[in-house]
């Protein structure tokens, strides 16, 4: 398999989601690797999920993912870069000089229906709600960081998942730092999701992938979005195939 010259700026940056985009056709993964790996010298590959660090790492060895580039965990709070996957100093420097979770944790903790999860990332506060509260909790979370001016992002996926990250962090300003950090152009770059937590590089300006599995909500959003999107009648790393070959990246 031809490697690619970490020296030189790659041909096109392919960042994509894992769970329920790249991940969930063993068939479908095992062809769309197939692909990649004839193109590896002109792609630098990009995992970005919401996973910890730990678990991406785990998933990509368990479900036979390539090794990427960079690995985005933490839904865009931490950037590891290969071949040793040390956490970018930098990037943790700039989303981390005004949070403050302990404060955060004290003013959701009397919201109603909002259940923190067993999790305790550096730069992360993940939440879950039952789907038929979901949309209220958003809302009042969401009037709270307005009313208090609290410097924080508030993500919702999947319809119960709630995100907390540090102002500015989120996957879509996460990949616009690897995007700089490696010098590829807006027009190089290729995003791929399926659900809420993705829609941030989808407004990024960047081409993108909407698998054909995306939950509704998150298909709708991104209607009418700039950059061109294109909306895969094929599932998970099968839709991911579909969208590259509309892009003309390569013919399979």
């Amino acid at each position: 398999m031809p490697k690619r010259d970490a020296k030189h700026p790659p041909e096109y940056l392919l960042a994509t989601d894992l769970d329920g985009t790249l991940v969930g056709c063993r068939q479908s993964l095992g062809t769309l690797n197939r692909v990649i790996k004839r193109h590896r010298s002109r792609i630098l590959l990009v995992y970005i999920t919401g996973r910890l660090f730990s678990s991406a790492r785990r998933l990509v060895e368990s479900d036979g993912l390539l090794t990427p580039d960079v690995l985005v965990s933490d839904v865009g709070t931490e950037i590891h870069v290969a071949p040793k996957f040390i956490r970018n100093a930098g990037w943790e420097t700039k989303i981390g000089s005004t949070w403050n979770p302990a404060e955060i944790r004290s003013l959701f903790a009397n919201v109603n229906n909002l259940i923190m999860q067993p999790i305790r990332p550096r730069f992360r506060l993940s939440y879950t709600t039952d789907s038929g509260n979901h949309k209220a909790v958003l809302a009042q979370l969401c009037e709270m960081k307005r009313e208090l001016k609290l410097p924080v992002e508030i993500i919702s996926s999947l319809g119960r998942i709630i995100d907390v990250l540090p102002e500015g962090a989120g996957k879509g300003p996460a990949l616009r730092f690897v995007q700089k950090m490696r010098d590829v152009a807006d027009h190089q770059v290729i995003v791929c999701g399926d659900s809420g937590n993705d829609y941030s590089m989808f407004v990024q300006g960047f081409r993108g992938i909407v698998v054909g599995n995306a939950c509704p909500d998150f298909r709708r959003q991104l209607t009418g979005t700039e950059g061109g999107v294109h909306f895969a009648s094929a599932h998970y790393a099968a839709g991911i195939l579909e969208g590259l070959q509309n892009f003309g990246l390569f013919d399979g």
